[in-house]
């Protein structure tokens, strides 16, 4: 993901990707020329970035100025360091109803002095069926009914 808003920003990304030619080509000259163009600056840019990993272009256009983040697949987020020491992720050791292991994200931030984010299993199918439509006033009967339908 690479952000250039200002034209400070893609005079910027053209040079930390030593494409310099970029900047002076009428198709990407302004901003809005470059949103008229962007499949055009997109195609350009493709090639250029294909010669490296993310992580490298990450590194080199922030050293650059250059707003720039790696996109992470799923799997890649939840092994991510930033992920693990903030604790983001937790497991659920004991599920009603099964013996694995779950692995659920936390509330993302803790409080001075916590050491660590309770997680509490999630509830086995139907457990609080009545209880939440009592809630919203169905009444006994109106369950009774739900449950003869086989809507509930």
């Amino acid at each position: 993901n690479i952000v250039t808003n200002e034209q400070k920003q893609f005079e910027a990304l053209c040079t930390a990707i030593e494409r310099d030619d970029l900047k002076t080509n009428p198709l990407f000259a302004t901003r809005e020329e470059r949103f008229r163009n962007k499949e055009a600056l997109r195609a350009e840019l493709v090639t250029t970035l294909s010669e490296k990993t993310s992580a490298e272009w990450e590194e080199q256009l922030s050293e650059a100025g250059v707003p720039a983040a790696c996109i992470y697949s799923v799997p890649e987020i939840c092994k991510h360091p930033h992920i693990l020491h903030r604790e983001i992720l937790a497991p659920i050791y004991k599920i009603p109803g099964t013996d694995k292991i779950a692995t659920v994200a936390t509330r993302g931030y803790k409080l001075a002095g916590e050491k660590t984010i309770s997680t509490t299993p999630p509830p086995v199918l139907g457990q609080n069926t009545e209880e939440i439509l009592k809630s919203i006033g169905l009444t006994d009967k109106d369950i009774r009914t739900l449950r003869t339908d086989g809507t509930i």
